[in-house]
């Protein structure tokens, strides 16, 4: 019997190192929108067997990072304009909620002076123009983290990879850097003074301005998918 949990909880372990690198090979571009993820070769890649890595595609595909293609396994979505947008919008709600739990915390800060700290770094990457970091996704995963909801952070990291994917990496587009750094500075001045309201406005403002940003940047200026219904 002991060898027998043994054998699980390493099964276990290598279907969760596998999710780690393919999660992260998608969401840096290592693994572009539109590749063909065959299993065989990711587990040689990775020095895994096979049976791992067939977990963690079922899980990415659960989250919305790759996609099932009939007779042909998994790929990692094309840009969806649409797809970008309402994830966008909901990591939107998900800030805003973030934020005015860290206030009511009476957090908001030391959660302000660590988002400062970041704001200063994408100042300097602006600069020198490279947002290869991704501070425009960063920066909100710290304020989710703060926020204490759990089931908040879950939902926006997920929403956070559909945005990243479906954006094309777009949203990491160094264009972006100079006007994302004076909104989160915004953000951050807004924070600190505590003030529900002003902190959710800036949010909110920041997210339209964001996702009207990133759909101009898709090839045509199209803002909406080439794909139907969801």
């Amino acid at each position: 019997m002991s060898v027998r949990r043994s054998d699980e909880v390493t099964a276990a372990t290598m279907a969760e190192e596998a999710y780690t690198q393919l999660r992260r090979w998608i969401l840096d571009g290592e693994l572009p929108a539109g590749s063909r993820l065959v299993v065989r070769p990711l587990a040689e890649r990775m020095g895994h067997s096979p049976t791992p890595v067939k977990a963690a595609l079922v899980t990415l595909a659960q989250e919305g990072l790759v996609e099932s293609v009939l007779n042909a396994g998994y790929s990692v979505p094309r840009a969806d304009a649409e797809l970008f947008r309402q994830s966008a919008e909901l990591l939107v709600e998900y800030d805003v909620i973030a934020a005015r739990a860290v206030v009511q915390q009476g957090r908001n800060e030391s959660v302000a002076q660590e988002l400062a700290g970041l704001v200063a770094e994408q100042g300097r990457s602006s600069r020198s123009g490279d947002n290869s970091r991704g501070f425009e996704l960063e920066l909100h995963a710290v304020l989710w983290q703060r926020s204490g909801n759990r089931l908040l952070l879950d939902a926006a990291l997920t929403a956070r990879g559909r945005a990243l994917v479906s954006s094309g990496q777009l949203i990491r587009h160094p264009s972006l850097l100079g006007d994302l750094h004076a909104e989160h500075q915004s953000v951050v001045h807004a924070l600190a003074r505590g003030q529900i309201r002003a902190v959710e406005r800036t949010l909110r403002r920041h997210g339209r301005n964001t996702i009207t940003a990133v759909l101009d940047l898709f090839p045509d200026n199209h803002p909406r998918s080439t794909k139907g219904p969801r």
